[in-house]
């Protein structure tokens, strides 16, 4: 099942009225969002046990990254040497879909053993 229909629902919500041209973007970062916060997940992990949940973080990734195409986040730019300088994705609204998964996701940990 995908749940990208209903983050792409839910963002709109939040956005409010987009052009044309955002629509077709919100549309294919709603496939994104959904891909991006499945490859989160443990292995084995059922959405549909938090479906609500999950497409309510995607949306709210989703508007993280619409509002990263609008403000790219040019920190500083300096045009005696050609200098620009982006500041990172620290959006609270991604992060905040971050978390909300975080229960179902895998921690990152992996041990390997190691030969003698």
């Amino acid at each position: 099942m995908t749940y990208a229909h209903g983050i792409f629902d839910y963002s709109t919500d939040l956005l409010g009225t987009l052009d044309q041209t955002q629509t077709a973007w919100l549309e294919t970062l709603s496939f994104g969002a959904e891909q991006e916060l499945t490859a989160r997940l443990r292995p084995g992990v059922d959405i549909s046990e938090f479906s609500d949940l999950f497409t309510v973080a995607g949306a709210l990734l989703c508007v993280s990254m619409m509002k990263q195409l609008d403000d790219p986040g040019l920190a500083d730019f300096t045009a005696a040497t050609v200098k620009l300088t982006f500041s990172e994705d620290r959006s609270q609204l991604a992060q905040t879909a971050y978390r909300m998964i975080a229960p179902w996701c895998a921690d990152g940990f992996a041990f390997r053993g190691v030969t003698a």
